[in-house]
């Protein structure tokens, strides 16, 4: 049976799921989680083998052909979750591309409050 320390999985939970599941058989994976003192479903743990290890590389490919780096999505995420979520901030953002259609007054009248004259 493979052991994990408790600070291998308080500092990184995913990578310690990760690492049993790949040096534990299949029949034995739950007794060897418990045994590391890992409370989780089979959910998580289907998120944690299917998400690459390197996050940052992927993030790297998938806005390579958008002229976005990394930091660039990094940032969106962050905007994401101060919006309160990705489809909020999909929201603000459709609410944004709808303003900005309309004539310059009346989108900087719109964000300030005011009417145009």
């Amino acid at each position: 049976m493979n052991e994990t320390s408790a600070a291998e999985v308080k500092a990184d939970p995913a990578n310690a799921i990760r690492d049993l599941c790949e040096n534990t058989e299949p029949e034995d994976l739950w007794q060897t989680l418990e045994a590391n003192g890992i409370e989780t479903t089979p959910g998580v743990i289907y998120q944690v083998l299917n998400r690459p290890k390197d996050q940052h590389a992927c993030l790297a490919h998938v806005g390579a052909g958008k002229g976005l780096d990394p930091d660039d999505l990094s940032l969106l995420g962050g905007l994401a979750a101060k919006a309160g979520g990705m489809e909020q901030l999909i929201h603000i953002l459709q609410a944004c591309q709808r303003i900005s259609s309309e004539p310059p007054l009346q989108v900087r009248a719109a964000f300030v409050g005011t009417t145009a004259d």
